[in-house]
């Protein structure tokens, strides 16, 4: 394979990786050999080329396989909680979890479009935006997770504008080894991992497999005792590497990794979320299943040129009945649910040319990609309808056929015509009779399928012994078709509109009514007769009033079913330099202009039956990278500063009054500007600090939708992105010794941020926070530790989500101890 010029350097996780096992090289090269020998092997994979740590000018975070076991890290939760301007979201009536980096959740800021901004990979494979929670919900034998902030769109294209995250799981050796490992934490939480491999053929085939499961009670309870959080999961990898003999220079790497999770909402009641107290009128509970696999095949065709092939599918089946609205039980006829039902397909098949030649290096590359998605989603609730002036609706026409049905045959005296009576709107529209909701129903179903095309290049090129510049070029061509269907009924299965069940006093009033206004006219005997007949009338037709109040809140259209065919293309071309002067060995600072984008993509708008389509939204991202490190390696501190110029944002906006009358277009423009850094010190030979420092500004500068079809006072402009702290820290400390003893600790800062869009609408923030984490072992036999850890000690109780839904919020997860065991050979 082609040999890279590395230049030994660290992000922060990586270094800590390193400084924190000094003791365990007492034999051999002097401390700071052995750190220089270990920087070496860290190297970031993400941008496709194998880069070391100092020499990618990319900002990134790499977290190795020895970080997830010293820092305790058990999922990519964890992972990014320790890096600068990242972290996780939960903001569904589900768990429903997005990573954000550099405070932009996965799905976006701004609503509207179904297309990630940034995407998790598992070996290469895309992990669908909906799983990223639950992808490594277990960092079990993972080998390393890179943290890429920043456009990737050269290398990536499509969802990329933000960054991107890359999982690489342990490959396959050429010697047997096992490893195993049990923990036991608060709430009940079990883990059991186990994972070996080892030759099949000597020096040709070589496998690994890996399993783990896990399961915990949560820490939130619901009124009948149940556990609204609880969860459980069930991984298998498996693992082949191919060498053979026969064809040297070629090795083929196959991965295969099925996953089962269940869990519940994270939702607590917001009026005393410190007791963690789950007041939902319907019970979250999801169910996925994730079938990823990839093929990696690397051909060293000559000693300066590789061939790669990398082929990857995955599939993600969503299984889920959750609350719809964060309420709890309330008295109406429906109670907020929403069942869903999706599947998700994504292949990709890509080939790389990689060269090294004299002072040029670097890859072009072809990329087909495919992804359809099955989507299927029942909500049902209960429509609040106070009020309702009957006349809007054109029924008094109904009422007073109903009416004169009822009365044939009775001859009014003085030629009195009996039509509807005088009381009957108001009578109807009386909450006391016909009640304050209407049970609705609504069957979606979308069906997209995407086709991407895409060729790209990027070349460095080394001007002199100091300076390096890189250009890349992609060229991306998509063909979107998107199918839709979607349905809205009346519930007229339901109590409200069964008259004798569900509302025993509404036959009688209407009755007690009539009378009233008959008796008058035809005297009190024909009165009741005719009332009796004319109630029955008036009470049939509550469907078409319920429908004709609907119509009049939701529009004309609610109920018309809507089927819809719509295709759309574009093409986009995204350039992309640098430059990088090294000013020493270990002392180099670069800049970058890169630009990106998101796709387009189309939505329903059901009040007024049809389909809008959106265009793509695109970035120019600026960057300054710093890296410096001493000349014995105990020094590090690497930086980048960064401004992104977003345009032609996806803006969701409000048509009219009428709930769901809405569409997304093209008019948001927001500027993001800030600093990461990370700083690595080696105290002494058994010590080592750290520290991780994001800081980020956020402000949407513009707000162009049209005023003709939007309320200007929603404009977003002058607001923050919400979930985008000022500041994320954190700082730690690590040791161990040569007699086995091992420990960390950290302190994770975050500043509060605005928990949605428009900011403010009377929600608190989402709170800041200091969380402190530690882990203690003990290496009692040879290749046999036990530890202790803990996360948030002090228990800092904190609203991760203070607007999540309804009146529930999302609190951050409480103090957690655990004890454990693990081997290895």
């Amino acid at each position: 394979m082609i040999k890279k010029r590395y230049f030994s350097g660290a992000a922060a996780s990586a270094l800590v990786a390193v400084l924190g096992a000094p003791a365990s090289a007492q034999d051999g090269p002097s401390s700071n050999e052995e750190n220089q020998m270990e920087m070496d092997l860290v190297v970031v994979t993400g941008e496709k080329q194998n880069r070391s740590l100092q020499d990618t000018v990319t900002s990134v975070d790499v977290t190795t396989s020895e970080d997830i076991k010293r820092l305790n890290i058990v999922d990519l939760e964890d992972a990014l909680r320790r890096v600068g301007n990242a972290g996780f979201v939960t903001t569904g009536s589900g768990r429903n979890e997005q990573f954000s980096i550099r405070g932009v959740q996965s799905q976006g800021v701004t609503g509207g479009s179904n297309t990630p901004v940034s995407t998790l990979y598992i070996d290469g494979a895309v992990v669908p935006n909906q799983a990223a929670g639950a992808a490594i919900s277990n960092a079990w034998d993972v080998a390393q997770i890179e943290v890429l902030r920043g456009a990737q769109s050269t290398v990536q294209g499509r969802n990329s504008l933000i960054g991107a995250i890359y999982v690489e799981t342990q490959d396959p050796t050429d010697e047997f080894d096992w490893a195993g490992r049990a923990t036991y934490a608060t709430e009940d939480t079990i883990e059991l991992s186990a994972a070996f491999g080892g030759p099949i053929i000597k020096d040709q085939l070589a496998f690994r497999l890996a399993g783990q499961y896990t399961e915990s009670d949560g820490f939130i309870e619901r009124p009948d005792g149940t556990n609204g959080d609880a969860e459980d999961t069930a991984l298998i990898r498996g693992k082949l590497r191919f060498t053979p003999t026969a064809l040297p220079g070629l090795e083929w790497n196959l991965t295969g990794i099925y996953l089962d999770e269940t869990d519940g909402s994270s939702l607590v009641s917001a009026a005393n979320p410190d007791e963690r107290i789950q007041l939902l009128d319907v019970q979250t509970v999801t169910d996925r299943e994730l079938a990823l696999f990839s093929s990696e095949l690397n051909w060293e065709l000559t000693p300066s040129i590789d061939l790669v092939s990398l082929t990857t599918y995955s599939t993600l089946k969503t299984d889920e009945i959750a609350d719809f609205d964060g309420l709890p039980a309330i008295d109406v006829p429906t109670p907020a649910s929403r069942i869903d039902e999706r599947e998700q397909e994504d292949f990709q098949q890509e080939f790389r040319l990689l060269f090294d030649i004299g002072r040029f290096d670097g890859l072009v590359g072809l990329l087909y990609a495919n992804r359809e998605n099955d989507d299927r989603t029942v909500a049902s609730q209960s429509f609040s309808v106070p009020g309702v002036n009957l006349g809007l609706f054109g029924l008094n026409g109904v009422f007073q056929t109903a009416t004169q049905a009822a009365t044939i045959g009775i001859a009014p005296p003085n030629g009195i015509t009996l039509g509807v009576p005088a009381g009957a709107p108001q009578l109807l529209n009386d909450p006391l009779v016909f009640g304050d909701f209407l049970p609705l129903q609504s069957d979606f179903v979308f069906n997209p399928e995407f086709d991407t095309f895409a060729a790209f290049t990027e070349i460095n090129v080394d001007i002199t012994n100091r300076l390096k510049i890189t250009g890349g070029l992609r060229y991306e061509r998509e063909k979107a078709d998107f199918g839709a269907e979607q349905t809205n009924i009346l519930l007229e299965d339901t109590d409200q509109l069964a008259v004798a069940d569900g509302n025993p006093g509404l036959l009688p009033a209407v009755t007690t009514s009539l009378i009233t206004e008959f008796t008058p006219l035809i005297g009190a005997n024909n009165a009741a007769v005719a009332a009796a007949e004319a109630a029955q009338n008036i009470v049939s037709v509550y469907p078409a009033f319920a429908q004709g109040a609907v119509s009049v809140l939701a529009g004309p259209n609610f109920f018309v079913p809507i089927a819809l065919d719509e295709s759309q293309s574009f093409d986009v071309v995204l350039p992309k330099g640098v430059v990088t002067y090294d000013f020493t060995d270990n002392v180099s600072l670069s800049f970058s202009a890169q630009r990106a984008y998101r796709p387009g993509g189309i939505g329903i708008n059901p009040v007024r039956g049809e389909a809008f389509i959106f265009d793509e939204e695109r970035s120019w991202n600026y960057e300054i990278a710093f890296r410096s490190q001493t000349p014995d390696g105990r020094f590090r501190f690497n930086a980048n500063a960064f401004l992104i110029d977003w345009e032609d944002q996806q803006l969701e906006v409000t048509l009219s009054p009428t709930p769901q009358d809405t569409a997304v277009v093209n008019a948001g423009e927001s500027l993001l500007y800030g600093i990461e850094a990370n700083i690595d010190y080696q105290l002494t030979e058994n010590w080592a600090l750290f520290a991780a420092i994001g800081v980020l500004d956020t402000d949407i500068r513009a707000d162009e939708r049209p005023e003709v079809i939007a309320d200007p006072s929603l404009s977003l402009e002058g607001n923050e992105f919400p979930f985008a702290p000022n500041y994320t820290v954190t700082i730690g400390a690590d040791f161990a010794y040569d007699f086995g003893l091992s420990g960390t600790i950290d302190v994770n800062l975050a500043d509060n941020s605005e928990p949605l869009l428009p900011n403010g609408q009377g929600f608190p923030a989402n709170d800041p926070r200091s969380i402190v984490n530690f882990r203690l072992g003990y290496e009692v036999f040879d290749n046999t530790d036990i530890f202790v850890f803990g996360s948030n000690i002090f228990d800092d109780t904190y609203l991760a989500n203070a607007a999540a839904a309804g009146g529930s919020v999302v609190v951050g997860e409480p103090q957690v101890f655990g004890f454990g065991l693990q081997f290895r050979r």
